[in-house]
């Protein structure tokens, strides 16, 4: 595939225009056409999609414990002081990917953050090396009210306060309004995105987080394969936790309760269930892709272990009539498939038995057409593949 060809793919799945300014600076970067090398040397590899005030601040935290780091690393707003000191993204990226602590790299990010690892052709290609966490909020409402008052506040992260006073008097239905519109949309893209790679995220919602984070840390860590935790051991000291504490307080519970009174008065339909059923569906579409993988992977399987047994049949018949077996050519899979019957020849001393009957093809029959086209195409262009080597 062309450098060329990888804009075009990485543009298609993340709904930009193929001369998208963005794209080419991370094209022509010499840096990123070596990021896919320097993640082939990491132990573990995680994205952690999220939406602002989702409650990913607090789970990556805790995640620390487990020898893996997850900042927001492409956020230019948030100032990093290895990346200050380096001139471009790509170079940044590339050092973060060299030189992550025990050999872990994480990166906390959304749809729109994705471009450098689909240029570098990390995805879609090994999207299977890597683990996808999605956190978010049952109570959208909630969570638009804390963005707004963030945003009002400039206090992002309770280590870092500032001195800026919100009264409840600057309540604003549209400014949450307009939250909770970009909280639901981020979130959609997200999803759609990891639902085109094929992949089921791991889901962790902050409700339960902040119910019990060392339980929910503990289980997303054994999930992502990290090794337990040893409350007598520091076990990696290079990774500083924060700890961030809770920000809410009454003026969120007041201007929540004030919204969904105004949103109701106001005769707007209720945001949450639509949102509900749309991120509903679109796990079902997610889970849907994987299981089409999955069953394509089998069938693809089952096919190679027909065609396998047909040239090891072959084989032992050329041998029986006395061929050398340096003489013996077998045929790859496909070429096997392709050929007639082999004639039933046997040695003058062996029995005759009548011909194995064929065995039907279960994926012919019933996973192709269930399979969609573009997932089918994945498998012949793997078995190509397979053929080439």
């Amino acid at each position: 595939m062309t450098l060329d060809d990888t804009v075009a793919l990485a543009a298609s799945y993340l709904g930009m225009a193929p001369d998208d300014p963005l794209l080419f600076s991370w094209r022509d970067a010499p840096a990123t056409a070596q990021l896919g090398t320097a993640f082939d040397t990491l132990n573990c590899r995680l994205f952690v999609f999220c939406t602002s005030r989702s409650g990913s601040e607090l789970f990556i935290d805790h995640l620390k414990n487990y020898g893996i780091a997850a900042e927001e690393h492409l956020n230019r707003a948030i100032p990093l002081a290895l990346r200050d000191s380096i001139e471009s993204d790509p170079e940044f990226l590339l050092r973060l990917a060299s030189e992550s602590p025990y050999r872990n790299f994480g990166i906390k990010v959304s749809h729109d953050k994705m471009v450098p690892f689909f240029v570098s052709g990390e995805l879609p290609g090994h999207a299977g090396r890597w683990s996808f966490v999605n956190v978010s909020r049952r109570n959208v409402v909630a969570q638009a009210v804390s963005l707004v008052l963030a945003e009002k506040t400039g206090a992002w992260r309770s280590d870092k306060l500032r001195g800026v006073q919100v009264l409840p008097e600057d309540y604003d239905f549209n400014a949450i309004f307009s939250a909770v519109d970009r909280i639901t949309w981020t979130e959609g893209k997200n999803l759609a995105l990891m639902g085109k790679l094929g992949v089921l995220p791991y889901q962790v919602y902050y409700e339960d987080l902040a119910a019990d984070p060392e339980g929910v840390s503990a289980t997303a860590a054994k999930h992502l394969g990290l090794p337990a935790l040893d409350a007598d051991v520091e076990q990696f000291p290079l990774l500083r936790r924060i700890g961030p504490a809770r920000q809410a307080s009454e003026i969120n519970a007041l201007w929540e309760k004030r919204f969904r009174s105004d949103l109701a008065a106001a005769r707007v339909p209720d945001i949450k269930q639509p949102l509900d059923l749309a991120l509903a569906q679109e796990r079902q579409r997610s889970e849907a892709r994987l299981r089409s993988s999955e069953l394509l992977k089998r069938a693809l399987q089952r096919e190679n272990d027909l065609l396998y047994d047909r040239i090891h049949r072959l084989e032992a018949q050329l041998r029986a009539v006395g061929v050398p077996a340096s003489k013996v050519d077998v045929p790859s899979p496909m070429a096997a498939a392709r050929l007639p019957p082999p004639p039933s020849v046997r040695a003058p001393t062996a029995t005759k038995r009548p011909p194995p009957a064929p065995q039907p093809s279960f994926y012919r029959s019933y996973l192709r057409p269930l399979i969609p086209g573009p997932i089918r195409n994945l498998g012949y262009r793997a078995m190509k593949r397979l053929r080439r080597r």
